[in-house]
């Protein structure tokens, strides 16, 4: 896949992560991550 990232998600859920929504810190991370790669 041409300009693809990899960026992991470091959180305590795991395989899970982003997953639960009640998490801020894994949605903040992914919410942040998306929006910057959609500005490119």
């Amino acid at each position: 896949m041409p300009n693809a990232q990899l960026r992991p998600i470091e959180s305590v859920w795991g395989h899970f992560a982003g997953g639960p929504a009640a998490n801020r810190v894994d949605v903040k991370f992914i919410d942040s991550a998306v929006k910057e790669i959609l500005a490119m």
